[in-house]
């Protein structure tokens, strides 16, 4: 078989074992063909990113997607994962100054949950001021708020003097 041929096996085996969940098989296949620059290059990357997404793997999961951000396919998908990851790892600051330039872009996919995440972040570091516009943004687009949501939302306004929408 051509290189060709083996990147394609490799990257549908590794795919297949990704939809069944079975990671370490997945990464297996996408090991060995993530380097090869191909048709297969980015949606490797890509999947091979999102196994590492998964099991908690955050610092190879980033590296991965930040060769993906490349691609005009998956730009779009990328800036949902990297703002979930440094939520979860509390990285507030870098969170901010990652995810907010990438709102004006109209392809970008889970806007609403970025502006939450944004808007979380900023809760977390106590600027109610600026956390608000976000937290406002995801509630008025959202059908159902968990209770979290709402406390971080009346407590933002509460800060912010706007007692009254608060209550």
């Amino acid at each position: 078989m051509t290189r060709e041929q083996k990147s394609e096996v490799r990257f549908r085996m590794g795919y297949a074992f990704f939809v069944q969940k079975e990671f370490e098989k997945a990464k297996s296949n996408f090991n060995q063909i993530k380097d090869f620059e191909n048709e297969y290059y980015y949606p490797t990357n890509y999947y091979l990113g999102l196994c590492f997404f998964y099991e908690g793997n955050y610092d190879e999961a980033i590296r991965q997607f930040r060769i993906v951000e490349k691609s005009r396919k998956y730009r779009s998908y990328i800036p949902y994962y990297l703002t979930q990851i440094y939520f979860a790892e509390r990285r507030f600051s870098e969170l901010i100054s990652y995810a907010e330039p990438r709102l004006s872009d109209s392809r970008l996919r889970n806007a609403k949950e970025i502006q939450q995440l944004i808007g979380q972040s900023y809760f977390e570091t106590g600027n109610y001021e600026r956390a608000l516009p976000y937290l406002q943004y995801y509630a008025d687009r959202s059908g159902k708020l968990r209770e979290e949501e709402w406390f971080q939302l009346g407590f933002a306004l509460y800060q912010t003097g706007d007692y009254e929408s608060a209550a």
